[in-house]
């Protein structure tokens, strides 16, 4: 993937230059994502695994979290793999549903001794450090993303556009959509370049 200043230098950007760039930095951010997620979740083990006593539901955080990161380590060997293999994509889901859960218990009006617990055992293990770090490389990546597709069609007339339809109608919903929208946006172009690229 060329550098996103390379490809901003220059004044048309090539629907083969928009391929690699989308291919490649979707795979950056997977890789980093999941990256960011396999040091968090290493932490939270070894915070929970410290604890003296484990209820039930420890246990059960235990046993998944210990699954989550066992899973990020055998996808980990395995770099052939497209990060839309229905292994990681399932591994994205699941570290990122872990992290919706745990966020909602660090937010947490309870007082049940579990979630006192977990709470304490979040703090120690840096969880607004991740999300901090998260949020930053999404915003980062979609402002990569928005400025290289932006760039491919702001050159183009009507006529070229028709020779797009797929592409023009993705960019005109990208322009519009939440931050979560822009990413399925880019996400689709992955999957439609990558079937591209290896037909």
């Amino acid at each position: 993937m060329e550098p996103i200043e390379v490809i901003l230098e220059t004044t048309v950007i090539t629907l083969d230059q928009l391929m690699n760039f989308t291919i490649g930095l979707t795979e950056a951010h997977c890789h980093t994502q999941i990256h960011l997620s396999h040091d968090f979740i290493t932490r939270l083990l070894k915070e929970l695994n410290a604890l003296p006593e484990k209820t039930e539901y420890i246990q059960a955080q235990i046993q998944r979290v210990t699954n989550i990161l066992e899973s990020i380590d055998m996808n980990s060997l395995n770099e052939s793999n497209s990060w839309l293999s229905e292994e990681r994509l399932a591994l994205l889901d699941g570290t990122t549903q872990l992290f919706v859960d745990l966020n909602a218990i660090a937010k947490s009006e309870e007082a049940t001794s579990d979630t006192v617990i977990i709470k304490k055992v979040l703090d120690k293990a840096d969880l607004q450090v991740l999300f901090k770090h998260v949020d930053d490389l999404v915003k980062t990546t979609d402002r990569n993303f928005g400025a290289v597709f932006h760039q491919f069609f702001r050159f183009l007339g009507d006529e070229e556009r028709k020779a797009f339809p797929n592409l023009s109608l993705l960019y005109d919903e990208y322009q519009t959509n939440s931050l979560e929208g822009k990413f399925k946006n880019m996400l689709k172009l992955y999957e439609m370049f990558n079937y591209y690229k290896h037909k």
